[in-house]
């Protein structure tokens, strides 16, 4: 008997120093979770979230071994943000900005209520990235409301575009639209967040994450020529979750284009990946990666034919892996890349 109180003791003993060092640590993370604004700036936006916040169904999901586009970071400030003073920033806060821009859209009038608001956007759009900072400058973002229990965030770190001009009286357009993605193909990845909260006066949580792909589009403005402007966006009513690029044959191709710098992701069960080019001048492309390992390859539009393939270079004084070619304008061409699992490259 003695033995098994001792055993219990010890047991609680354990259990006690246990839930201690854990609590350590929550603590220690609390305070480390900071949100750096622009370099320019003296100020931080801080995060303070309880533990089951931390993490969520689908976070591993969200790439992070890119600089400046952390999308998780990004989620997280949309929803929970604090700037140095204290005050949340974030869809958490009923008066904050972006709260302030959702709901304008929401409220934009008889035919003209959009149901999301993103960063894109002409009003409010360089606000936001000015309240969220630059870590979340090489991504973009649209909030859409489902309910008042249940909003969606999707972000993006594949660059959209420029934007055009409208006509003096906002009726039309002047100076196109500069898609880099065609308008009504596929952008990948973009990556769905699910938000809820129990009632309207509730906090929001994250909930998941599935990474997917949605269709090229112009964003909605708030006015009756919802398009005059032709800014650069998706489609979110068109997303649906999928892998890209990862095929036997060039037919599940990822869209990208010249000054684009995408990271390849490959698996054991489909070490290539494949990738979609139409170049809109013709010119000597070049496409390279600081990866050694890495292989690159470009196919002509048939999707079979080699027509060059990559070796060791050096590319701006870096030693490389690089290919080269001679473009056709508005010709497709096709990327194969393989030889790591993880690759990041450039196209110029």
């Amino acid at each position: 008997m003695v033995k098994k109180m001792r055993s219990k003791v010890l047991i609680r003993l354990v259990v006690l120093m246990s839930v201690i060092i854990f609590g350590l640590s929550i603590l220690g993370v609390f305070a480390s979770w900071t949100f750096a604004e622009k370099p320019a700036s003296n100020t931080e936006h801080s995060l303070g979230v309880e533990l089951k916040d931390f993490f969520w169904k689908g976070v591993e999901e969200l790439p992070d071994d890119v600089e400046g586009e952390d999308h998780e970071w990004l989620i997280r400030n949309l929803v929970m943000g604090v700037n140095a003073s204290g005050t949340k920033i974030g869809l958490n806060n009923k008066n904050s900005k972006l709260n302030d821009y959702v709901n304008d859209r929401l409220d934009g009038g008889v035919g003209w209520e959009r149901d999301y608001f993103g960063s894109m956007a002409v009003t409010g759009g360089n606000e936001v990235e000015d309240l969220f900072g630059t870590k979340g400058a090489g991504l973009s973002f649209i909030i859409e409301v489902i309910s008042n229990t249940e909003y969606y965030i999707y972000t993006t770190s594949v660059y959209l575009g420029e934007r055009g001009e409208m006509n003096f009286w906002g009726t039309q357009n002047k100076t196109p639209g500069k898609p880099t993605v065609p308008i009504g193909e596929y952008i990948y990845a973009v990556y769905k967040t699910k938000l809820s909260r129990a009632n309207s006066n509730s906090d929001w949580n994250i909930v998941s994450t599935i990474r997917g792909k949605a269709k090229s589009d112009w964003y909605d403005e708030n006015r009756r020529a919802a398009n005059a402007t032709q800014i650069p966006s998706f489609d979110v009513k068109t997303w649906v979750a999928a892998e890209m690029g990862q095929s036997p044959t060039v037919d599940n191709a990822i869209w990208t284009f010249v000054g684009d710098n995408p990271t390849a992701y490959a698996t054991n069960s489909m070490p290539k990946l494949y990738y979609r080019i139409t170049p809109l001048t013709s010119a000597t492309v070049t496409v390279y990666t600081e990866n050694l390992d890495g292989e690159l390859k470009i196919l002509s539009n048939n999707g079979s034919t080699v027509i060059a393939s990559g070796s060791q270079q050096t590319v701006d004084g870096v030693n490389c892996i690089a290919v080269s070619w001679t473009a056709t304008q508005n010709t497709l061409y096709y990327i194969e890349v393989t030889g790591d699992s993880v690759i990041q490259f450039n196209i110029k």
